[in-house]
C-alpha cells in the first residue's frame, strides 16, 4: 500500500499517475485511430486488387481475342498462299497437257481425212491393193501418236492430281523425294517460261521420308518464286539447285540460286511478316514468312539462310525424316 506523510508528496504523486494515465488514454485513442485507418488502408487495397484483377481479366480476354483473330487471319493467309502455289500449278499441267493435247488433236484430224479419202475411194470401187496398205500404215502410225500423246496427258494429269491433294489438304504421307519434288518443279514451268533459267535437283533417287509433302511442295514454291522475283529477275542462264542430303535423322534441304543475292542488311528482315523489297510492285512480304512457319512450326526443323557462296541466295533448313 502507497503510504506518505507528506500532503505535497501526495498531491505530486497523484498528479503524475493522472498524467500517466492519461498518456496512456491519448496512446489508446492514437492506437485506435491507426487500427482504423490501417483497416481502411486494406479495405482500400482489397477493392484496389479487385479493380485491377478485374481490369486484367477484361485486357487477357481482349488479348486472347485479339491473337485468335490473328491465328485466324494467319490461316487464312497460309491458305491464300497455298491457293496461289495451286493456281500456279494449275497453269504449268494446262501448259503441259497442251502439247500433247495438241497434237492428238492434229493426228486424229490427220485420220479422219485419211478415212473420209479412203471412204470415197472405196465406194467408187477406186481402192487398191496399195491404197488399202498406204491407209493401214496412216491409221497406225497416227493410233500410235494419239496413243502415246492421250498417256502424256494422262500421266500429267495424274501428277496433277495428287500435288492438288498434297496442297490442299493437310496430310501426311510417305514420298519419293526427289520424285516429288521433280513433279512439281515440272508443274512451276510457267515460272521459268520466256527465261532462259534452269533447275536441277540434287537427291538419291531412294530417299522415301514420311512428311506433310503439301507443306514441302509451298516451301519450294514459295523459294522458287522469291528467286524468279527478286534473285533471278535481270540475270540470263539463271540456275536453282535444290541439294537433298539424310543426315542423321534429318532430311537437309540445301537450295541456292546464282542470282543477285541478298544484301547483308536485309538478311535479318527476311523472314519478318510483311517484308519486301517490292512493296510498289504487288510483293506482300509473306511469302518466306511462310516459309519459316511451315518449316519451324508444320514441319518441326529449322531455317537459315547461308553465306556461303559469293553470289545468290543460299537457303538450307533441315526436317526430321519421319514426323
Amino acid at each position: 500500500m502507497l503510504q506518505c506523510n507528506n500532503k505535497e508528496q501526495s498531491t505530486a504523486i497523484f498528479a503524475t499517475l493522472n498524467l500517466k494515465i492519461e498518456q496512456l488514454k491519448n496512446e489508446i485513442k492514437e492506437r485506435h485511430y491507426t487500427e482504423q485507418q490501417i483497416l481502411l488502408l486494406n479495405k482500400n487495397l482489397e477493392q484496389s486488387i479487385n479493380e485491377r484483377t478485374a481490369e486484367l481479366q477484361h485486357k487477357n480476354q481482349e488479348l486472347n481475342r485479339f491473337l485468335a483473330e490473328l491465328k485466324s487471319a494467319q490461316d487464312q493467309i497460309i491458305r491464300s498462299e497455298r491457293l496461289a502455289s495451286l493456281g500456279g500449278m494449275v497453269a504449268g499441267v494446262a501448259h503441259e497437257i497442251n502439247n500433247p493435247v495438241g497434237v492428238c488433236l492434229t493426228a486424229s484430224s490427220h485420220l479422219t481425212q485419211q478415212v473420209s479419202f479412203y471412204q470415197t475411194l472405196y465406194h467408187q470401187d477406186k481402192l487398191t491393193r496399195n491404197d488399202l496398205e498406204k491407209f493401214l500404215e496412216t491409221a497406225s502410225k497416227s493410233s500410235t501418236i494419239i496413243e502415246s500423246n492421250l498417256n502424256r496427258a494422262a500421266s500429267q494429269i495424274g501428277r496433277f492430281k495428287q500435288l492438288a491433294v498434297d496442297q490442299s489438304n493437310d496430310e501426311k504421307r510417305f514420298i519419293n523425294v526427289k520424285k516429288y519434288l521433280t513433279e512439281l518443279l515440272l508443274s512451276l514451268q510457267p515460272y521459268f517460261e520466256n527465261t532462259s533459267h534452269t533447275w536441277n535437283i540434287i537427291c538419291d533417287k531412294a530417299l522415301t521420308i514420311e512428311t506433310y509433302p503439301g507443306a514441302i511442295g509451298q516451301i519450294i514454291t514459295n523459294l522458287i518464286s522469291n528467286s524468279m522475283t527478286h534473285g533471278l529477275v535481270d540475270i540470263d542462264n539463271g540456275e536453282i539447285e535444290i541439294k537433298i542430303i539424310q543426315n542423321k535423322g534429318l532430311i537437309q534441304f540445301h537450295y541456292k540460286d546464282n542470282g543477285i543475292g541478298i544484301p547483308l542488311h536485309d538478311r535479318a528482315k527476311v523472314f519478318d511478316p510483311f517484308f519486301t523489297t517490292k512493296r510498289n510492285q504487288g510483293g506482300s512480304g509473306l511469302g518466306m514468312n511462310i516459309v519459316y512457319n511451315l518449316v519451324t512450326g508444320k514441319l518441326g526443323g529449322n531455317i537459315s539462310i547461308e553465306n556461303k557462296q559469293s553470289n545468290g541466295a543460299y537457303f538450307f533448313f533441315t526436317i526430321p525424316e519421319s514426323l
